[in-house]
């Protein structure tokens, strides 16, 4: 019997330390995160997560998974991607501004064009893009 009690305090103090270190864990993360605000147009709070705060849960043909979204940017007629980003979002139509942005900027940092959006570039996106307030931006800033 003296075993079984041994045993059975054993797992209890397992159990303990697990349970503390899982606290420690997340009252640090909430010490030092502050909340995250969705891309939706109530701009509510999204669940954070403890391991990547900056990933977010999307919803997939294989049900809901946690991770990022991956949009790259490709020249068509060279065939060459001119840009790769990651978005810890699972709507695709917040990410056409900063993307459009970074594609002007590198090619002005590399001294390509000064603005490569103005020189008679076409732009295609699939529907995952679309959306009333990117078509009145494409459309505003030709």
């Amino acid at each position: 019997k003296e075993s079984d009690d041994n045993s059975r305090q054993e797992r209890i103090t397992k159990t303990v330390r697990t349970l503390n270190s899982a606290f420690e864990k997340i009252d640090q993360f909430l010490k030092t995160q502050g909340p995250r605000t969705g891309v939706n147009k109530q701009g509510s709070e999204v669940k954070s997560n403890i391991t990547d705060n900056e990933s977010a849960k999307m919803k997939t043909s294989k049900g809901t998974i946690q991770g990022f979204n991956g949009i790259a940017t490709v020249d068509k007629k060279h065939q060459i991607i001119v840009d790769a980003q990651a978005f810890g979002h699972g709507q695709e139509q917040h990410t056409l501004k900063p993307i459009l942005a970074e594609v002007r900027e590198r090619f002005q940092r590399l001294r390509i064009r000064e603005n490569i959006l103005k020189d008679g570039v076409i732009i295609t996106a699939d529907t995952g893009f679309a959306s009333i307030a990117n078509n009145e931006y494409l459309y505003s800033n030709k």
